[in-house]
Order: C-alpha cells, then sequence, then structure tokens
C-alpha cells in the first residue's frame, strides 16, 4: 500500500495512516490476507521515500508513531498480515550516520555503459576505495 495516496482522512491532498486504518475491516471483508505498506519514515524525498532521515519516526505527512502502531494493532486483531517495508541501506544524507563525503555533490563522470570497468592504459573518472 503507497499510503501517501492510498487514501486521505484529514483532507490535505496526502493519504495517511488514519484512513489506512479506516479501510483496514473492508479490506478483510474482501479477504486480503497481508498488507505490504511502502515507506512511511520521515524523508526528504529526494529519492521517492527511500532516503530516509529518521527510521524511528513517520513522516508527519502520515501522523504519528502512534497512529502507526495503532494500524498495526488493528490490522493484527482483524487477521490481517502486514509488512512494512526497511530499507536500511537508504538512507539519506540527513541520517546522524551519513558522512559529509556521502552527500557532497560528485564530480565524477558516469562510467560508460558499453564497459563494466575502463580501458587499459586509462584511469577511472571516480576514485575507487582501496581494499
Amino acid at each position: 500500500m503507497y499510503v501517501r495516496s492510498f487514501a486521505d482522512a484529514n483532507g490535505d491532498g496526502t493519504g495517511d495512516l488514519a484512513a489506512a486504518r479506516a479501510r483496514l475491516p473492508y479490506l478483510a471483508q474482501l479477504g486480503v490476507g497481508a498488507l505490504r505498506f511502502t515507506l512511511w519514515h520521515l524523508s526528504p524525498l529526494a529519492d521517492g521515500g527511500y532516503d530516509v532521515a529518521d527510521y524511528r519516526t513517520v513522516d508527519p505527512a502520515f501522523r504519528t508513531l502512534a497512529e502507526a502502531e495503532a494500524l498495526l494493532a488493528e490490522a493484527r486483531e482483524l487477521g490481517l498480515r502486514t509488512i512494512v517495508d526497511i530499507v536500511p541501506n537508504h538512507s539519506g544524507c540527513r541520517t546522524p550516520s551519513a558522512s559529509p563525503a556521502t552527500c557532497a555533490p560528485t564530480s565524477c563522470t558516469p562510467p560508460s555503459t558499453s564497459t563494466s570497468r575502463p580501458a587499459p592504459g586509462t584511469r577511472p573518472s571516480c576514485p575507487r576505495p582501496s581494499t
């Protein structure tokens, strides 16, 4: 379920967890057995929400962590299994663990799509980490 566009409970034009929760009984009645939710964590949305700024909170556009917990609890009561996306290796520049180098704009040229490594005698466009 892409919460942002599924249903909007407060009329602000963005879907939220309260609206998703309100529709759980209907989904259960349809015979749905499980729901997969896309990321609802706080994100600057530079990468469609996969650039997570804080895995410990819910984006305020979707409401609160308490609302997420209530949604999951009600789904469990209705016999609906839930999966919430978490992509720990796709954190954004605003996470506490992000390094300045990770967030700096790159001056490297993109690699050629015709070869997987540089031609003999040439240097790669971007420095590669030593192993």
